[in-house]
């Protein structure tokens, strides 16, 4: 019960199966107690940065977050480009998924005081990992 993975169930039927601990509610995390996970991964930001927050306290000291999301930067810039028709980004973004930039999550781990070991942007999404102190 070292690996916890948060998502949300109206957007994943399967999580990975490496991840023993799988919370199907996205408001649900508060139930983990803190410092008691060596990983946890995010998949979606259905959080605000302030429940981001929280769920850091969850890992472990050197445990690794790994959060995922859309990047909102990146699909203004496709929209204005013309590469992203509105009625496509509307699709992206009809749910209940808070929306970021990858760099405001890096900027929070980092003020967080979190060591940023991998950021990426692909299709649109990011993907952040880092690790506590």
């Amino acid at each position: 019960m070292d690996k916890v993975y948060l998502y949300h169930p109206m957007n994943e039927s399967q999580p990975p199966d490496q991840y023993s601990d799988c919370i199907a509610s996205y408001n649900t995390w508060s139930t983990i107690p803190d410092a008691s996970k060596k990983e946890i991964y995010c998949s979606g930001m259905y959080y605000t940065v302030e429940e981001l927050g929280q769920i850091i306290n969850k890992l472990r000291h050197k445990g690794v977050i790994t959060v995922t999301g859309y990047d909102i930067i990146e699909i203004a810039r496709h929209i204005t480009n013309g590469y992203l028709l509105p009625n496509e980004a509307r699709q992206l973004l009809s749910h209940d998924e808070q929306l970021y930039a990858c760099l405001e999550i890096v900027e929070f781990f980092q003020q967080k005081q979190l060591t940023v070991q991998m950021k990426r942007i692909s299709n649109y999404k990011f993907i952040v990992k880092a690790q506590r102190p």
